[in-house]
């Protein structure tokens, strides 16, 4: 039989772990949705650019501040001879993590 304390330490760990799946769902999401937005930029096929975007989700995965994705992202980007700066990346990307937060 558990105790109420023991109750509601499981019902805060259950809402930890959600939370936990809830902000990985939403970067994933927002990884790749910028993973599409750069591989237009680098004129990508459509199968190349949904390759590209699946590579940064799983760049996501263990990088959580994101800022392995956006680094080969500029890299990638400068090495096409698009111009984009740090703070538009991060504002795209803002933008991404928004909209994926709504379709949550």
């Amino acid at each position: 039989m558990t105790t109420t304390f023991e109750s509601r330490e499981q019902g805060f760990e259950k809402k930890f772990v959600y939370d936990k799946e809830k902000d990985f769902t939403i970067a994933a999401k927002a990884n790749y949705l910028l993973g599409l937005w750069a591989a237009e930029k680098l004129d990508l096929d459509k199968e190349q650019a949904v390759d590209y975007a699946k590579s940064l989700v799983e760049e996501g995965v263990e990088d959580e501040d994101m800022e392995r994705v956006k680094s080969r992202i500029l890299k990638d980007l400068v090495e096409k001879e698009f111009e984009v700066e740090s703070l538009d990346l991060d504002a795209k990307l803002q933008k991404f993590i928004e909209l994926a937060q709504q379709e949550q």
